[in-house]
């Protein structure tokens, strides 16, 4: 970076610091009276954690001039009453073929396995990373609506069915419609959690700051959100008898699980009730770091692909070319 990008910031630092600290004195009573009717006060109590099971996935593509080599994986990581270890993963490593959509493939296809571990060991609660909002906010091209035929027995399987297909288009939209078979199947089967750390959503206070920010601004202790109800819109694939189950609604509340730590989005397929809110939060508590569920960072730490990883596995690969100078940018070697 060059220099002047520094002589800028201290020239500009009060500026600077007033724009971002400005915002706690525009937000109006009416939010904090808003903050104070929808948050919930409560103090976790001790549960055993014994059944909890986290499921992450780590990713990693490498566009060379042949194609897109690209890494996923993911794992399960179990409390079975006295520790938190790893129970279940999966891996594929492989190559698309080049294109501006390989990042978004390897992505469907790193969900696709989060899906299928979370399928494939049935648990009372069962944390994943992310929302569902995002999950399920993927359009399908009807055009590719005749996949489905051969993607029926995805739910029982643990490849990733979709990667066999014939063409990039077919894998891309395969991936998609595969995604939204193993989400209706988990919505059917059970009580799966999504927790977001970081969440941008304005659609409880209508803010131009997000949700989570005016909540960590206003509220200091644990507790929770009443629950707000999201319709889940299916669209024109609401007449497809394998999807049609992927409507209805689900549930998004906020907590924090121990004072003064961060704010956590959360969404659950259905209408839930305090009662329910509260349970959840005794068994995410007993198993919390710094108010962050353990097991889910226990396994975000494992499947993360570090510089080291991509180096070896490019390396490996024989398609990693060592030229000798630290400063020859990356996309020209």
């Amino acid at each position: 970076m060059i220099k002047e990008v520094y002589n800028n910031l201290v020239d500009n630092y009060l500026k600077i610091k007033k724009d971002l600290f400005a915002f706690s004195q525009e937000i109006s009573k009416e939010t904090q009276d808003k903050v104070n009717d929808i948050w919930v006060p409560y103090v976790p109590k001790p549960e055993d954690p014994k059944g909890v099971l986290a499921i992450d996935g780590g990713m990693f593509s490498k566009e060379v001039r042949t194609g897109v080599v690209f890494v996923v994986n993911a794992e399960a990581v179990y409390h079975d009453g006295e520790k938190t270890e790893p129970k279940d993963k999966m891996a594929r490593v492989g190559v698309f073929k080049p294109g501006n959509d390989a990042r978004d493939m390897t992505g469907y296809a790193m969900e696709l396995m989060e899906l299928k571990l979370a399928l494939h060991n049935p648990s009372p609660l069962i944390l994943m990373d992310g929302s569902i909002k995002k999950k399920i906010g993927k359009k399908i091209d009807e055009r590719y609506l005749y996949l489905l035929d051969q993607l029926k027995e995805t739910d029982k399987s643990r490849e990733i069915l979709s990667l066999e297909m014939k063409t990039e288009t077919e894998i891309k939209n395969s991936l998609i419609l595969e995604n939204k078979l193993l989400i209706s199947a988990i919505k059917e089967r059970g009580r799966t959690v999504w927790i977001s750390k970081k969440s941008r959503s304005t659609d409880v206070f209508n803010s131009f700051y997000s949700d989570m920010t005016l909540l960590e601004l206003f509220t200091r202790g644990t507790g929770y959100t009443k629950p707000k109800i999201h319709f889940i819109d299916v669209g024109s694939i609401e007449e497809v008898p394998e999807l049609k189950k992927l409507g209805g609604e689900y549930s998004t509340f906020y907590v924090r699980l121990s004072n003064g730590s961060m704010i956590l989005r959360v969404d659950v397929f259905g209408r839930i009730t305090c009662d329910e809110i509260e349970h959840i939060m005794n068994k995410l508590h007993s198993d919390s770091i710094k108010g962050y569920p353990y097991p889910l960072i226990k396994a975000h730490s494992d499947v993360k692909v570090s510089k080291d990883d991509r180096a070896r596995i490019l390396s490996m690969i024989g398609r990693y070319n060592n030229l000798g100078v630290s400063w020859w940018p990356s996309q020209f070697r």
